[in-house]
């Protein structure tokens, strides 16, 4: 069974952090970034939601026209009564071709001239100084987290900003008074090798952002047969080595599009809690994802990282 919907505003799933305290919110469908482990393109509602705009995933198209847009999320916000909104759960909110020609900006403007109290803002993209702008004016509002890690020699976001850029903006948000926390999202433990994380970590202090989480990649078929298409046959072998492909978990009740293989516990306990090592010495204040994560029983979880409560990066 399946209880998702693909909507303008739509109610926290539960399961998730926050369970009906916060909404999302899909202002237009698919996602130029392009990742290949990207999830979203593969859900029935964003497939329906899809065929019925006539886009492809890659190419993302607005739900509405603009002005009939802001209008509706003007509306939406007070009829649904929202007072912590996530950006977004299907999309990137700062999709280049919608932060190029001032879409983003428009609809985060809107957003913030709302009641909204919280606009929890999780990003592979980079926004233009239109957007800072709009963040500096309410910064009290707006949480920004930045989903990035060390460039690796893998390319599986095809369309999205280099970690320098992504650097370069988290570090501006963070300069702006703006709660920021960098995503370590998706690890995965064969392409981002623990070796190569003291100069990423050493960087990222150096800018002031020592707010931290992370998680792990989760994969089903359709991601792996997506990951395959990017991966040469050697390295695909090596990251399905690490995954237990025997068993999976639904990773949200009542929705079973969420059921997805994990990075063996073993392997993750020992991932993480050499990440939690470094992490620790070099002074971060960090958590491990508790919903991703999928963190087994007792002797498999990682002792030193504590578990995101679902406030960390709000």
């Amino acid at each position: 069974m399946n209880t998702d919907s693909f909507n303008l505003f739509e109610k926290g799933s539960l399961g998730t952090c926050w369970y009906g305290k916060y909404h999302y919110i899909e202002p237009w469908a698919g996602c130029a970034h392009d990742c290949a482990y990207c999830y979203a393109r593969h859900r029935s509602v964003v497939a329906s939601k899809l065929s019925e705009n006539g886009n492809a995933f890659e190419n993302p198209a607005l739900l509405f026209p603009i002005d009939l847009l802001l209008e509706k999320i003007r509306d939406g916000i007070r009829e649904n009564n929202v007072k912590i909104l996530k950006l977004s759960r299907y999309t990137d909110f700062f999709t280049p071709s919608f932060v190029k020609d001032g879409t983003s900006a428009a609809v985060l403007e809107t957003l913030c001239e709302t009641p909204v109290e919280r606009i929890i803002i999780t990003t592979k993209g980079a926004p233009d100084d239109k957007i800072f702008d709009i963040m500096r004016k309410y910064r009290h509002k707006i949480s920004y987290n930045a989903a990035l890690k060390p460039e690796s020699g893998y390319k599986l976001e095809k369309g999205a900003p280099g970690t320098v850029t992504r650097i370069d903006a988290a570090a501006k948000a963070h300069a702006l008074g703006i709660k920021t926390t960098i995503h370590m999202d998706p690890l995965i433990p064969c392409m981002d090798i623990l070796e190569n994380m003291p100069p990423f970590f050493a960087e990222l202090k150096k800018r002031g952002l020592t707010r931290l989480m992370f998680s792990f990649l989760l994969l089903n078929e359709p991601i792996i047969a997506s990951v395959q298409k990017t991966l040469d046959k050697a390295a695909m072998e090596k990251l399905l080595g690490d995954f237990n492909l025997s068993a999976s978990r639904k990773f949200l009740p009542k929705q079973d599009e969420t059921v997805l293989y994990s990075i063996n516990d073993v392997l993750r306990k020992r991932y993480s809690e050499k990440l939690g090592e470094m992490l620790s010495m070099e002074g971060f204040d960090f958590v491990i994802c508790s919903l991703k994560s999928n963190r087994g029983e007792a002797d498999t979880r990682p002792s030193n990282c504590p578990a995101c409560d679902g406030t960390f990066y709000a």
